[in-house]
């Protein structure tokens, strides 16, 4: 499909009159997005305080969730452990592969570049610990990154293929978003 071929330009919301940009920030060799001028501090809420009861509830949701985990569910997170853009053809149809779409493949593999630089500088001003670190009890059905837990670059990653897949097909928008929304929640880690 041709109208695949694109370069969207992505529109991030931020609280009226808030300047987060950071003022000559040096930036490293990026294809659409500057990872370091973004104040990540000021566009994302502020994980729970490690100890607090909100931290707590979080853990106790992690732990819930690994007692109650399915077969499906270690499936998924396999699946997301390794999710590729081209997964999305069981959203969007068997058409939507890479040997097809080789602009697209290369769009997206630049992109993903990209989002990796974004998720490890948004992850800076965090550090949150992953919940594997903060009890022994928890054990991940997939392989952890070794980067810190908060933002969920897995879910970032879903949602950014989401929305630019949408742009291209508005008809799957509702599935598209749908299945980050899935990954969002936890990719089964």
């Amino acid at each position: 499909m041709a109208g695949l071929d694109w370069m969207p330009v992505a529109h991030a919301q931020v609280p009226a009159g808030e300047n987060v940009m950071k003022p000559a920030a040096v930036v490293a060799v990026a294809h659409f997005v500057a990872a370091d001028v973004i104040d990540y501090a000021k566009v994302l809420p502020m994980p729970p305080a490690a100890g607090s009861l909100a931290a707590a509830a979080d853990l106790a949701a992690v732990r819930q969730a690994q007692a109650w985990r399915t077969e499906g569910q270690v499936a998924w997170a396999k699946l997301v452990e390794k999710d590729v853009v081209f997964n999305h053809a069981a959203v969007v149809g068997v058409w939507f592969a890479a040997e097809r779409l080789p602009l697209t493949a290369a769009f997206f593999q630049r992109l993903g570049e990209d989002l990796r630089a974004v998720d490890g500088a948004a992850k800076k001003p965090f550090l949150r610990a992953r919940p594997t670190t903060v009890d022994a009890g928890v054990v991940p059905c997939v392989t952890l990154p070794a980067s810190t837990s908060y933002p969920s670059g897995s879910a970032m990653q879903s949602w950014m293929w989401a929305e630019l897949l949408a742009e291209a097909l508005p008809a799957e928008r509702d599935a598209l978003r749908v299945r980050a929304q899935r990954v969002g929640r936890g990719g089964g880690r």
